[in-house]
Order: structure tokens, then sequence, then C-alpha cells
């Protein structure tokens, strides 16, 4: 079940003059024939956020410059704002809410904001990855947050899958910086007195 949608956000020094990214030139670093001099930073070699670049530029391996990992996401965030011409890849949920106090130089950067492959779906335009643009699907770089039920019958596992998905679980999910698999509806009865 569908609970929650992820986006990785790129991230760069607040002194670059870079704002915007495509897909495209994400993808020719990752594969190491990037003609720019930018360079992308992982947290650790065996982070998802990693396994998912690996996966969706096509690379068997990486190559031998231009993609880094540090051990840790705050390592990548300070690396990022004291260093130019490098790109931190981080999940969206490190740049919002709490978790702002997490990093003290987390003040010192920015995202990038990103244009889709030509022919998918909102590649019109350059979109930030805010909660609104993973909601509506128009950042490029998602990832759905699955819980998976094995218990075979209705226990605890089953009602904390249900609670996740009910409108309490999904507000949780939407203060924690991800987008929620579904937003609950409000009603609003105005009342003249």
């Amino acid at each position: 079940t569908r609970f929650a949608i992820d986006g990785i956000a790129l991230i760069v020094a607040k002194q670059s003059s870079d704002t915007l990214i495509t897909v495209n030139e994400v993808y020719d670093i990752m594969r190491g024939t990037s003609k720019s001099n930018k360079q992308l930073v992982f947290d650790n070699a065996y982070s998802s956020t990693i396994r998912y670049f690996i996966d969706s530029a096509g690379v068997s391996q990486l190559p031998d410059k231009g993609v880094y990992t540090l051990e840790t996401t705050n390592d990548v965030i300070k690396f990022v704002a004291e260093n130019n011409n490098y790109i931190g890849v981080l999940g969206v949920n490190w740049l919002v809410g709490e978790a702002k106090d997490s990093s003290p130089y987390l003040k010192d950067i920015k995202t990038l904001a990103v244009k889709n492959l030509p022919g998918k779906k909102h590649a019109e335009a350059y979109y930030q990855p805010t909660q609104q643009n993973l909601i509506d699907g128009k950042y490029p770089f998602l990832r759905n947050v699955y819980i998976i039920n094995g218990e075979g019958k209705n226990g605890l596992g089953t009602g904390f899958a249900n609670w996740l998905a009910s409108p309490r679980g999904q507000l949780i999910v939407l203060k924690s910086g991800l987008g929620p698999h579904e937003i609950a509806e409000r009603e609003f009865n105005w009342k003249n007195k």
C-alpha cells in the first residue's frame, strides 16, 4: 500500500549561480558523459538515493569522476555549502520542518529546480521539490513509499497500515516533509451570526 511520496532534492551552495538543472544533465553526470564541471555528492555508496539514480540513469557502475559519496546526509550538506560546482543529493524531508534544526549549514545551501525529460509529463517547466509538486507529480525525482503487509491476517501490522493510510496518518506524513498518498478533504460550514 502506498502511503507517501518522497522526493530527492538537488542542492548547491547558496553563492552558486546555478538555479536550474535538467534530468538529462543529472543522468549525464551519472554516466560520466557530462561536459560540465558539475559533480554529484551522495550521502553514502549504499544509500537508496544513489541506487535510485543508478537505476534511473541506466548505469551499471559509477564513473571514475563526477560522482562522489560521503558518510552522512549532514556531511553532504556541509560539503556542498563549502564547495562550489558540487550538487548534493538528499531526501526532501531534510529541507523542511524540524529537520532544518539538524544541520547548521542548511542556511548556506539552496535547492535546484529540475526539468523532466522531453516527452515526459510536466516536462514543460522547471520544478522545485516542494510538497505540492511531489503530490502533483510535477517534480521528476519522485519515489513512492509503500508499506508491505506480510502478516497474512488482520493484526497489529494491518492496523498500523490502515492507520498510516487514514487522514491522521497522512497528516503526519505531510508534516514530516513527504507528500501524502491522499489528502483528506476538509469541509467547512460557515454560519453567519
